[in-house]
């Protein structure tokens, strides 16, 4: 029977740490810890009850963090954010593994909620060429903390399909030198590549790749990187390698829409899109490509559709770009324009009250506000001096800007569009 005591769950980001993972379980096993890592995506029906029960059954949570690896924390049902904040609320030894020179600083952004918590615990560096006497580090200091709260035992009848977890993770080999500096090589690639290094970023996935040449997310990044440097050519060769390396990778199905988008192929692009969003419904940038390409087609329903869940997926995620909220803000007034905007051209004060309310879900800053619906007069085929806004609207506006809760910035809202103080519009006679 397993010690409680050494009983472990490894969470990490298999895209962008799946050697170093592998390394730490064997080492952890081969000192009699029990350890869970799952090394395969689980369907949603099962994660709660087997993921998240045995982050519940086992006393120790170890996170491994690499460059890139919090990257998508924020999109709406992220398993890895998931996994961590479960962990928080268990009252689990939380152990942060920064490998690969990940910096918390360079984190911040997408370490919102519950993930901003991970840097008050005490976190264990390891080094590559250390990698043993960090794992001694892990061992005989970090793994001896007890767990704040009550460990759930694994149910009688979920026993075996654990163990089989377990059987297969500890079944796979052992990961050689070239995958675990491969590894190292793509993290600085993505750290180059989010500074726009872009020339950087090629060389060092080229390394990654070079090393091991089934990295299909070296190829998706070394890519982009192209992309952004206008190496068309190149960067659809690295997509298309990385679909052919993982057939199920909705990044590079996305990646290779924009490049097909680009030079022309309409149909080729909505094609990636679809098989984009079929892989991964919350993929909030696919939607807004789709029904940038549908715009363009005059397919305006189909747009209405794909902005629209496009909108609805970014209020869930937390992100804190100006220019992304104004891009989400203009797709939200060709919506508008479409929908609410009458056959005459006139734009009634009902359309106009109807974007500030949804756009207020997505910005809270008033020049962007100003600017949207300025946007939709001009959409509507109206001269921006039609539009004139009141002095209780400039107090509004005020309140808005002050931070508060949603419920109150609402009740402010719904008050002055009753009292039709918001704006004043004048229409052409």
């Amino acid at each position: 029977m397993a010690d409680p005591n050494k009983m472990v769950f490894i969470s990490y980001r298999r895209s962008v740490s799946a050697y170093i993972a592998r390394a730490i379980f064997q080492d952890l096993r081969k000192h009699r810890y029990d350890v869970f890592m799952d090394v395969e995506n689980v369907d949603s029906g099962t994660f709660d009850t087997i993921i998240l029960g045995q982050i519940a059954a086992r006393p120790h949570f170890i996170v491994i963090l690499t460059p890139g690896s919090v990257d998508r924390c924020d999109e709406p049902g992220d398993w890895l954010r998931t996994e961590i904040e479960y962990a928080v609320s268990c009252g689990r030894n939380i152990v942060p593994v920064l490998a690969n020179e990940f910096s918390f600083e360079e984190s911040t952004l997408h370490l919102t909620g519950k993930l901003s918590e991970l840097q008050r615990y005490n976190g264990l560096t390891l080094h590559h060429d250390y990698f043993d006497e960090g794992m001694t580090r892990l061992r005989k200091r970090y793994l001896k903390q007890p767990a704040s709260g009550q460990i759930q035992p694994t149910p009688v009848e979920q026993k075996q399909i654990i163990q089989q977890k377990i059987d297969q993770a500890a079944s796979e080999p052992t990961p050689t030198e070239e995958q675990l500096t491969a590894e190292q090589y793509f993290e600085r690639g993505h750290a180059s590549w989010e500074a726009e290094e872009f020339e950087a970023a090629i060389d060092f996935c080229t390394q990654a790749i070079r090393l091991n040449p089934h990295f299909a997310e070296a190829y998706l990044r070394r890519g982009a990187a192209h992309y952004y440097q206008r190496h068309y050519s190149s960067a659809l060769d690295d997509y298309e390698k990385a679909i052919e390396l993982n057939p199920s990778y909705a990044a590079a199905y996305h990646n290779r829409a924009l490049i097909k988008a680009d030079q022309g192929d309409t149909e080729g692009a909505l094609d990636d899109l679809k098989r984009a969003i079929h892989l991964n419904n919350n993929f909030a940038l696919s939607f807004m490509a789709r029904g940038e390409l549908h715009e363009k087609l005059g397919n305006y329903a189909e747009a209405i559709k794909n902005y629209r869940r496009y909108l609805l997926l970014c209020k869930n995620q937390h992100c804190k770009d100006v220019s992304t909220i104004a891009v989400r803000i203009q797709g939200l007034f060709v919506v508008l324009r479409q929908r609410d905007i009458s056959t005459t051209g006139k734009l009634s004060i009902e359309t106009v009250e109807a974007g500030w309310r949804e756009a207020l879900e997505v910005a809270r800053n008033r020049d962007v506000l100003v600017g949207a619906l300025l946007s939709s007069v001009r959409l509507a085929g109206l001269n921006e001096d039609t539009v004139e806004l009141t002095a209780p609207t400039e107090n509004l506006l005020n309140k808005l800007m002050t931070p508060r809760n949603k419920v109150v910035a609402e009740q402010i809202l719904e008050e002055a569009f009753q009292q039709k103080l918001a704006i004043h519009v004048k229409l052409p006679n």
